[in-house]
């Protein structure tokens, strides 16, 4: 984790316990072909 990375940060959020929900969204990128993206929060309300 972090690796390349020169601070803490994604490892930091990644183990923040105040985050309890994670939604993740993977798509074609037309610079990195594929991509993914994490979005974290304490809690979520369902519509």
């Amino acid at each position: 984790m972090d690796d390349g990375v020169p601070d803490r940060g994604h490892r930091e959020t990644l183990l923040k316990p105040d985050y309890r929900v994670t939604g993740v969204a993977c798509g074609y990128h037309a610079g990195y072909h594929n991509i993914c993206v994490m979005t974290y929060a304490d809690g979520y309300t369902d519509h």
